[in-house]
C-alpha cells in the first residue's frame, strides 16, 4: 500500500476527520473561502497578537 492509500485509508476511518471534511466542502459550496492574501493577513495578525501576549524572559 502506498502512502498516499495508507493516509486515504486512515482519514476514512477517522469519523471526526470524515466530518470536518463534510463541514469544509459545505462552507465551501455556501462561499464561505478567503483569499490566500487574507489567510496570509491572518495568519501575521495571530503571530503578532501571539507575541505581544508572550511574557518577557
Amino acid at each position: 500500500m502506498s502512502e498516499s492509500e495508507a493516509e486515504t485509508a486512515a482519514i476514512s476511518a477517522d469519523p471526526e476527520a470524515l466530518l470536518r471534511m463534510a463541514q469544509s466542502e459545505a462552507e465551501l459550496a455556501r462561499g464561505e473561502v478567503v483569499t490566500a492574501d487574507e489567510l496570509a493577513a491572518a495568519i501575521a495578525e495571530r503571530r503578532h497578537d501571539e507575541t505581544a501576549t508572550r511574557p518577557a524572559e
